[in-house]
């Protein structure tokens, strides 16, 4: 026997809409993120003297390995036009 999921995610499309949901929020975020605190520190000169160039490379593999936030509303878009061709 598996494991009960919570209450709202009985369904696996569920859980997949809410996973594009949140990477696509995310993607974009971090990106607006990553740009304004180079663009603050004063563009590649100084970012070496902290953390900022890691994350900034984190972020762009992320992106790369995982798609950006286009790529993840396309598949939001994949899952619900599933479910409502499903339905119909």
């Amino acid at each position: 026997m598996g494991a009960k999921r919570p209450r709202g995610f009985e369904s696996l499309p569920a859980c997949h809409l809410l996973a594009h949901l949140a990477a696509s929020g995310v993607t974009i975020s971090l990106r607006r993120l990553i740009v304004n605190t180079v663009q603050l520190r004063g563009g590649i000169g100084f970012i070496w003297e902290c953390d900022v160039h890691l994350f900034f490379r984190r972020s762009m593999h992320n992106q790369t390995l995982f798609g950006d936030g286009v790529h993840q509303r396309r598949k939001l878009a994949e899952v619900l036009i599933g479910l409502i061709g499903g339905a119909a």
